[in-house]
């Protein structure tokens, strides 16, 4: 049985995100296993696809600093659609809250919701690992482009 939301996502890219850390030399302990719950719950011993998962990537070759960065920074931004989603025709405001990105700060709706946070995880990863030699400019406001339900 799979929790969802933020657990869920927190194991994918530890999927994804185990062999780039151990490729640069950090020690990552990683476990697929659910926690004990509470007393009416017994937990779930982790899906089974996120241990083969671990398992597939953790025999990728230790790629070189420069591609373990690439795929970092694809990664995160692979992402940033979903974290940047919003919806035109509501009316509310949209776009106002704003989040570290790759390099910039990025416009999102609301940063606790699961696709904001799984962009964020792999931002920090990237960050953790990788220089950004950007002079960002300051922040601007954002609007809900109608023509890609995204903040710009």
């Amino acid at each position: 049985m799979s929790r969802g939301g933020r657990y869920d996502i927190a194991m994918r890219w530890q999927a994804i995100l185990l062999p780039l850390a151990t490729a640069c030399g950090s020690s990552v302990i990683a476990s697929p296993q659910g926690d004990a719950g509470d007393a009416g719950d017994a937990g779930d011993a982790g899906d089974a696809g996120d241990a083969v998962a671990l398992a597939d990537a953790a025999s990728i070759d230790a790629p070189s600093d420069a591609s373990v960065c690439d795929m970092l920074r694809a990664a995160a931004l692979a992402l940033l659609p979903a974290a940047e989603r919003c919806c035109p025709t509501c009316h509310s405001l949209q776009c106002t809250q704003l989040v570290p990105g790759v390099c910039c700060d990025v416009h999102v709706n609301d940063p606790n919701a699961p696709n904001v946070v799984a962009f964020e995880q792999a931002v920090k990863a990237y960050r953790a690992q990788c220089p950004c030699n950007v002079a960002c400019p300051p922040p601007q406001p954002a609007a809900c482009d109608p023509n890609t339900s995204e903040c710009r």
